[in-house]
């Protein structure tokens, strides 16, 4: 059996990073970026379509409000199943 290197470096965004602890903090230096791209795929997923324009004024207050508290995954999930966005889909 032929082994291979794990391949390991990357880049995030313009950020470039090297292993599992590289990739954490390129991502963790852009908590905010993360953040709404998590609230969009949820948005995605819930509703069964692409978050557009009349989903951005959710996206923000969501992304604000967990800004506050330092972007809690579980936070900003539960923010996204109360949502407008989610409620009336």
């Amino acid at each position: 059996m032929i082994q291979l290197p794990l391949e390991t470096d990357g880049k995030v965004g313009r950020r470039k990073f090297r292993g599992m602890e590289g990739l954490k903090k390129a991502l963790m230096a852009n908590k905010e970026k993360v953040a709404e791209a998590y609230i969009r795929a949820l948005l995605t997923m819930a509703n069964g379509r692409q978050a557009g324009v009349a989903d951005e004024t959710i996206i923000n207050d969501i992304v604000e409000r967990a800004k506050e508290v330092d972007f809690p995954a579980t936070s900003i999930l539960i923010a996204v199943l109360q949502s407008d966005a989610f409620k009336t889909h």
